[in-house]
């Protein structure tokens, strides 16, 4: 178990180095072609770039910085999921207030109908 982390860590360094090449070839309308391979006749080469191999030093910066990117979009998708669940909460809780306001208007209600119904104007007496 003890080598295998080693092990792992050299492959991964091994791979990070790449040597390429990008011709920067002008077609004939003008426009600017980048190209994994030299310009064809109908073109006119404008230059080669050399991409340079990363140092071991500069492999470890990009890594730690995209370790750190990483580590940084998952706290924000922490407290994006923190607060969709909160605003969730927050939408039950206006759901059941509107639910009981329903309800207590009702209640009300009813007992108007009920008081409306028990109460009567004095019938005059007729003798």
């Amino acid at each position: 178990m003890n080598i295998i982390r080693p092990m792992i860590i050299l492959l991964l360094t091994l791979a990070l180095p790449a040597n390429a090449e990008v011709f920067k070839c002008k077609s004939p309308s003008g426009e600017m072609i980048y190209q994994p391979s030299p310009c064809t006749p109908g073109e006119i080469p404008a230059g080669t770039l050399k991409i340079k191999e990363m140092t071991p030093e500069e492999g470890e910066k990009a890594s730690a910085l995209r370790k750190a990117e990483e580590e940084e979009e998952a706290n924000y998708e922490a407290e994006r999921a923190k607060a969709e669940k909160q605003r969730q909460s927050e939408l039950a809780q206006q759901q059941e207030l509107e639910l009981q306001q329903r309800r207590t208007k009702a209640l009300e209600d009813e007992a108007n109908t009920m008081r409306s119904r028990a109460w009567r104007p004095p019938q005059p007496i007729y003798r």
